[in-house]
């Protein structure tokens, strides 16, 4: 039996890489072994974030996303084939080219890194969140401050589902921060306990009031851009076609 083995500590870098625009995308490394999972990469910068791993010595352990995004084309399932790792999302997604399927509370480790998925559907039937360590990333289920959460109205959401997701933040630590899939181009993230404070939907005492919260927000924002081009692409884990880019 060995003795006085110190256990490894796992120097662990977080970083959201998409500075300057709304959708974000976490990069997540292991700086012992450099090991490295994306979250939620789009792809408008495929080309700099593989250029960042090549750059920075990394090597991709797995590539995720939150849920089946909407309004962008996701990177995900192009990064993983170029550098050859999975795929991963929520087991009760559609998109067929997900090659690893998690359940709720479903825990997973690559090399140092150590993942722990929540099911929270709501703005999708398939959205989840993730948990590593003091980070919680969202997705669209919950935004920052002011910023709420993701809206209902597109595929597979439902006001419902979401009102009764906002359950699942029982499970963390008041001090875990939050890391949304948007949020505004240099808002910082905030801890769960200051969106409890701060975050209306976490205010909305009744489904009522949430559903009213959700309806002003699609009069507010609109239609969603590249809906069309977007949706289909993550689904079928194609390119856009070439109008996404106009």
């Amino acid at each position: 039996m060995l003795k006085n083995v110190k256990p490894v500590r796992v120097v662990m870098l977080f970083e959201q890489i998409n500075q300057g625009v709304w959708a974000r995308a976490y990069l997540i490394v292991d700086e012992t072994t450099k090991s490295a999972v994306l979250v939620d990469p789009v792809i408008d910068f495929i080309e700099r974030d593989s250029a960042m791993l090549v750059e920075r010595g990394l090597t991709l352990v797995c590539v995720m996303n939150t849920h089946t995004h909407a309004d962008h084309v996701s990177a995900a399932i192009h990064l993983a084939r170029k550098f050859g790792c999975p795929y991963l999302m929520h087991e009760s997604t559609g998109v067929s080219c997900a090659d690893l399927l998690v359940e709720d509370r479903q825990e997973i480790s690559f090399s140092g890194l150590d993942f722990t998925f929540h099911l929270s559907p709501g703005h999708t039937s398939d959205a989840m969140c993730i948990e590593i360590g003091d980070f919680l990333l969202t997705g669209d289920f919950l935004f920052n401050g002011e910023g709420g959460v993701g809206r209902d109205d597109l595929p597979s959401g439902s006001i419902d589902d979401h009102w009764n997701s906002l359950q699942v933040l029982d499970r963390f630590d008041p001090e875990i921060l939050i890391c949304p899939g948007h949020d505004p181009p240099g808002l910082p993230e905030s801890t769960l306990g200051e969106n409890r404070t701060s975050n209306p939907v976490l205010q909305c005492s009744t489904r009522a009031d949430y559903e009213l919260w959700q309806r002003n927000e699609w009069e507010k924002l609109g239609e969603v851009s590249r809906l069309e081009y977007s949706l289909p692409a993550n689904l079928t884990c194609q390119l856009p076609d070439p109008g996404y880019y106009r």
